[in-house]
């Protein structure tokens, strides 16, 4: 014990906790809870808690330093203070030097270079592990002689030969040392798996050691497992597992820097701290999300008055300053990531000093502050504030230390016409010094060294206003408007409601980001009293959205670890602009060229994203390179955004929504903010062409961020010359009362769909539709007839009838993902009429290994019980993917609205009344629909109905058996396609039908229409033509009781045909 103490705590003793957290095993989606545990339970933390406490039997009492030292280890993202200026690419160089491994091709060390290719883990940690595992130098279950101490040292080492580390960080390491050397004496006595964390550490994130994937295919690890398969130990969490009281968690929400919090832990000095402190940030609130405005203010339900404060678009900053007595005023600016920002932001200070009056003979401070702001670009052109990306050539142009830049980005001149106004990025920062950076202030946390926490947020904002100088154009107060409530008043509330849209839709009318609403009462960081943000793009239908053709695809690590995805899942996408459609318009032969400047890697859930994967796998791609090949387009990457895996030959059509439009640093094209995914297309579906040019995006972007067309001024002064009127301008009071009263009566839809919704959920849960409106019956399966709810004259009837069908319930509709492959000879209708297409083209790659003649894809029509029903549907009805794994067919999800008669033609009631109590037989040649020209066009056809064979009938048509032949109705595509000689080495098919038809049903999203015509499209390629039959392929309406009725053209429902 004593040789411990002297020693300190082994480096290898905090890996031990690592290694146990990184041994947790996931949980898959079927074998999770149906709620989820408390969060106190779970794994990783209780895992902590053991350690902790062997950690104090063992080494009590702990070292001067080991609190900072665990947490800094634990949760190296959140030590802000070290830089090492090294990520992936860098840090596998030097490590490749220190264990003496070869870069050149073939040599070990493309292991560490290439560490996120699909055959590696996406961990350079990993591949470390790996390397020194193969090694005989190092033993695998051997133990390294560093402390914690000592590694920490090293660390602060390391961090000192960055110019972006702390001043404090820098300042404490007198002599520097090259990073090689420091890295040598880090990675020299450990063993691999030691050497893997540390350089995660060293990355700032382990979560890929911690929290390794689940599954390396991507279909099993986006399907079978879900992001929280493990929860990962929270900071807050491990902070009250280290000190159960809670001071540590609490005196850090106030002082957020770990040093400082462990600090005050170690030296009992908690309840000293929980106030601000100068020089040390203070943790900034996580606001809510709100999704309209009535759902907002519920979220207010205890306060009076609520007071939605403008949202401005810009970048925060907590300032701190510090009056010393015959000095200047002290003044650190932090960011919202805590970074230390003073130096970054000095043009700034001038500002803050006349804004809080330091300056002045009778200060209004007499010893500190801290206040809260937002900084933003201000154009004195626009007398407004300017648009945010502004503000990164404002900081790089003004501020000092490594942060600055004196690079100059021009815009290529042949663009002038997209943007004359804003064309340059960075050669004219400032426009002649008509735009400049600006604060608008709406917090103060600390003054006098009297703590403002816990002071309501109206006190807050008066103590603000009080000590505030207005500098109009430089320093700002955020505009705000009262939102009155009052506890239990409906009506009141109501009123409330209307005024929060009138407030919100004036300012999305105005060009601002958003509002953030605050409770009046509140405190600063109180959970009790939440902010809640809101903006267009939180309501669901109402952000920008844009339709864009996705070019690329790569996996990135950043997404891929919070989707804990391996590298063979694709989770970030190149968008493509057309860049030169009006060439292409005047010769076709010029191929298209994309301008890719920008990517989206959220928006579809685990689901969607794997659909995409699987139809970008299954369709032609081609290795991204620097010169690439292979293509029937040209394209341009924006400079410093990250090359994709994979180009696709084909694009596909994207619908993408975010918060406005942007510009990323030297581009000069608009491009979308916070983009997200809402649906991927087939080529089948759009086509890539149906996206947005380059043109049109910009024409977008440009009405959305609220500025005029280029050339507007020219054109209004030519028509002002000859006296005719001019167009009204974006800043026109009318069009912009105009957009105002859109926003106003849009809001308004959102908050009644809502309230409709809610309603809807608690008659579902009561059983009822309310006053005046009658419970629905449920229905039952009888026999082999579907749920039909049949009625007459207004009465229901009840069936008595017993007997019941095993119903399979599918996990919801399923798509495919295939892009439909060419073929020899289609018919499609497009509505007009069928047209024939005649093309010979060769089968696509990939697609021939998807169809297996061993397959049996009919679904079973009887079972001796539902688990083998159940047993049967599920083996003999899958699909065999190119990636090699097994698909089912899509199911038909079983729910209560399914069989309610909503489009039912009423004289139809007692006829299916009657058939289902059993007073005809269905098959008697007497039924009126035998004599139709739907069912005369059904004579010696086979019939297939591409859906579940016990899935429930359609209300819209009658049964099978009234309209098609006896005996020509077969349960299974397979069946199908041997009865019309469509098998690989058949001889012939059978004389007694002259073709085959397969009933799809267009309106349903459930994938078996993409089923069948993939299935078909893949044999039609396979087999001779010679001996087969034609497959016509028709719409379900075609059977329907209208169709029946009044159809003479059955070819109005043809859908594609086979021959």
């Amino acid at each position: 014990m004593d040789e411990a103490l002297d020693s300190g705590i082994p480096f290898s003793f905090f890996i031990s906790l690592l290694r146990e957290i990184s041994q947790i095993r996931p949980k898959q989606k079927r074998s999770s809870p149906p709620y989820p545990q408390p969060k106190r339970e779970y794994a990783a933390l209780l895992i902590f808690r053991r350690w902790i406490a062997e950690l104090r039997r063992r080494y009590s009492p702990l070292p001067d330093g080991t609190t900072s030292c665990v947490f800094r280890l634990l949760f190296p993202e959140e030590d802000s203070e070290r830089k090492y200026d090294m990520q992936e690419s860098r840090l596998a160089h030097h490590l490749s030097n220190i264990f003496g491994l070869s870069t050149a091709a073939g040599g070990r060390g493309q292991r560490l270079i290439r560490w996120k290719e699909e055959s590696r883990s996406g961990c350079l940690g990993s591949q470390v592990k790996n390397i020194l595992v193969d090694s005989s130098v190092h033993l695998t279950d051997a133990t390294g002689s560093l402390t914690i101490t000592e590694v920490d040292r090293l660390l602060n080492h390391l961090a000192a030969t960055s110019a972006f580390s702390g001043i404090t960080i820098r300042s404490s390491i007198s002599s520097r040392r090259p990073k090689p050397e420091i890295l040598r004496k880090l990675y020299d006595s450990l063993p691999p798996s030691e050497a893997s964390f540390l350089t995660q550490i060293i990355l700032k994130d382990l979560r890929p050691v911690l929290y390794p994937p689940s599954a390396t295919h991507f279909t099993a690890a986006l399907k079978q497992y879900q992001s929280n398969a493990v929860i990962m130990l929270s900071r807050e969490d491990a902070m009250k597992a280290w000190d159960p009281s809670g001071m540590f968690l609490q005196t850090y929400r106030v002082v957020a820097c770990l040093d400082a919090a462990a600090m005050a832990f170690e030296r009992n000095e908690l309840d000293q701290t929980r106030l601000p402190k100068i020089n040390s940030p203070v943790e900034i609130p996580k606001c809510l999300k709100g999704q309209g405005c009535a759902q907002a203010l519920r979220l207010f339900k205890s306060s009076h008055c609520v007071w939605a404060e403008t949202k401005y678009d810009g970048e925060r900053a907590q300032i701190h300053v510090e009056i010393i007595e015959g000095e200047q005023p002290r003044i650190k600016i932090f960011s919202k990531s805590k970074r230390d920002s003073t130096w970054d932001r000095i043009a700034i200070h001038p500002i803050i000093c006349r804004a809080l009056g330091l300056s002045s003979q009778a200060p209004k401070i007499r010893k500190n502050i801290i206040v809260e702001a937002e900084m933003v670009p201000f154009s004195e052109c626009l007398s407004k504030i300017d648009e945010f990306w502004r503000i990164r050539s404002l900081i790089e142009t003004t501020a000092q230390g490594p942060r600055a830049s004196r690079r100059i980005f021009t815009v290529d001149q042949t663009q002038e016409s997209l943007d004359t106004q804003q064309q340059s990025m960075k050669s004219d920062a400032s426009d002649a010094g008509a735009r400049h950076l600006a604060l608008v202030f709406f917090d103060v946390l600390l003054l006098d060294s009297i703590s403002q926490l816990n002071s309501p947020y109206s006190s807050r904002r008066a103590l603000l206003e009080s000590v505030m100088t207005l500098l109009p154009g430089y320093a700002m107060l955020a505009e705000r408007h009262p939102v009155v409530l009052r506890r239990g008043a409906d009506e009141c509330r109501s009123q409330g409601e209307e005024d929060l849209r009138a407030v919100f839709a004036k300012i999305l009318a105005q060009r601002e980001e958003g509002v953030v609403l605050k409770a009046d009462e509140g405190l600063y960081n109180d959970w009790k009293s939440p902010w809640v943000k809101l903006k267009k793009d939180y309501i669901p239908g109402h952000g920008d959205t844009v339709d864009l053709a996705i070019v690329g695809a790569a996996w990135h690590k950043d997404r891929g670890r919070e989707l804990r995805v391996p590298p063979t899942t694709y989770t970030t996408f190149y968008l493509g602009l057309l860049a030169n459609s009006d060439t292409i318009q005047a010769d076709v032969n010029i191929q298209p060229h994309f301008e890719v400047f920008f990517t989206v890697s959220y928006g579809l859930n685990r689901d969607h994203l794997e659909e995409v994967n699987f139809l970008i796998k299954s369709s032609d791609t081609v290795k991204y390179s620097c010169q690439v090949e292979g293509l029937p387009y040209t394209f341009k990457t924006l400079r410093g955004l990250a090359p994709p895996d994979v180009m696709l030959v084909e694009p596909l059509l994207a619908d993408l929504y975010g918060a406005g439009f942007t510009k990323a640093p030297g581009s000069k094209y608009y491009e979308l903010r916070f983009p997200r995914l809402t649906k991927v297309y087939r080529p089948s579906e759009r086509p890539w062409r149906d996206g947005l040019t380059t043109q049109s995006l910009q024409r977008i972007a440009r009405e959305s961020v609220g500025k005029d067309r280029p050339g507007k001024d020219v054109n209004d002064w030519c028509k002002d010359l000859w006296g005719k009127p001019t167009s009204p301008g974006v800043r026109n009071f009318t069009k912009i009362r105009a957009i105002e009263d859109g926003w106003v009566e849009k809001l308004s839809r959102v908050d009644r769909v809502r309230v409709n919704n809610k309603r809807k959920r608690i008659d579902d849960e009561n059983g009822g539709g309310g006053e005046g409106r009658k419970r629905a019956r449920s229905l039952k399966p009888f026999g082999s007839v579907t749920n039909v709810d049949v009625r007459h004259n207004g009465q229901e009837m009840v069936l008595a009838s017993e007997t019941k069908i095993p119903v399979l319930e599918g996990p919801g509709p399923l798509n495919l993902g295939l892009a439909t492959p060419p073929s020899s000879s289609v018919t499609t209708h497009t509505g007009s009429g069928p047209t024939t297409v005649n093309a010979t083209t060769e089968p696509i790659p990939g697609l021939a290994e998807i169809d297996r003649d061993a397959e049996d894809e009919s679904l079973p029509e009887k079972a001796a019980d539902l688990d083998h029903q159940c047993a049967a549907f599920m083996v003999s009805n899958h699909t065999l993917r190119p990636d090699g794994c097994n698909l089912c067919p899509p199911m038909i999800p079983h729910t209560k609205e399914r069989g309610i008669a909503a489009d039912k033609p009423p004289d139809q009631s007692l006829r299916t009344a009657a058939l289902l109590l059993g007073d005809h037989d269905p098959r008697s040649p007497s039924w009126p629909f035998r004599s139709s020209a739907v069912a005369q066009s059904l004579l010696r056809s086979l019939v297939w109905l591409a859906r579940p064979c016990n899935a429930p009938r359609h209300t819209w048509r009658p049964s099978c058996g009234e309209v098609l032949p006896p005996g020509s109705q077969i349960h299974g595509l397979n069946a199908l396609l041997i009865g019309c000689g469509w098998c690989e080495g058949a001889t012939g098919s059978d004389d007694e039908w002259d073709r085959g038809v397969v009933f799809v049903d267009r309106e349903s999203g459930d994938g078996w229409r993409e089923y069948a015509l993939t299935k078909l499209m893949q044999r039609s390629q396979r087999v001779m033509r010679s001996g087969r039959k034609v497959i016509d392929v028709y719409d379900l309406r075609m059977i329907g009781y209208e169709a029946l009725h009044k159809c003479k053209d059955v070819d109005q429902y043809l859908v594609q045909r086979f021959v």
